[in-house]
């Protein structure tokens, strides 16, 4: 396959006509910002995940200092379900539909300069 060809697939032309340079370059220039948003999400979980730890190790929920407000929600199981209502008028059919929910640990930040 020669390099037209690629560039042609790359774009999505479906011929052997001449590619056009704009549209292979702003095509290229998506496909590099999607790869670095790709491996920058990646770099932000793995930093979320550290904090996390963090917290955890220092048993503590919030940090405020430095030009830094962060708020730390460990995970947790919930009801959805939870009418006083409902669980009082058909007791029954609250417990058909109730269900736990887990909770995913989670951070809130507050304040960064």
């Amino acid at each position: 396959m020669d390099e037209n060809s690629e560039i042609n697939e790359e774009v999505g032309v479906e011929t052997d006509a001449e590619p056009d340079p704009e549209i292979v370059r702003l095509v290229r220039e998506i496909k590099a910002v999607r790869d670095e948003l790709e491996e920058l999400t990646e770099l932000e979980e793995t930093l979320r995940l550290e904090l996390i730890d963090v917290f955890k190790q220092k048993d503590t929920d919030y940090y405020e200092g430095s030009g830094v407000a962060v708020d730390f929600y460990p995970a947790k199981t919930e009801n959805r379900l939870d009418t006083k209502r409902l669980r009082e008028e058909d007791p029954d059919l609250y417990q058909k539909y109730v269900h736990a929910v887990e909770r995913r640990e989670h951070l809130r930040f507050r304040k960064i300069d």
